[in-house]
């Protein structure tokens, strides 16, 4: 990891996008579609918010790249878990 000088405008930034987003979850909460659509449009949003804590706050922006990769992989590596758990459970017991 590098030191950097702390940048207050680019953190004031995030967090002004990190409200932004969540105010666009929450319209996405109100549309008139499947509630399906909405949890999958709000995951995206949160897997966006995620990514901009995760490497401005957690400064990941100075670490070399295979602990990069590591650390953004396996995340997708979970959801992906997750989700084959899911189409197992929902063909075993339905």
């Amino acid at each position: 990891m590098t030191s950097k000088a702390v940048s207050y405008k680019k953190y004031g930034v995030i967090w002004a996008a990190l409200i932004g987003l969540l105010a666009v979850s929450t319209f996405f909460s109100h549309l008139p579609i499947s509630k399906t659509a909405i949890i999958g449009l709000i995951m995206l949003v949160s897997l966006i918010k995620a990514g901009l804590v995760s490497w401005y706050y957690m400064h990941l922006d100075g670490e070399k790249a295979l602990p990069l990769w590591i650390v953004v992989i396996f995340p997708f590596f979970l959801i992906a878990l997750a989700v084959a758990m899911m189409l197992i459970g929902l063909a075993v017991f339905s």
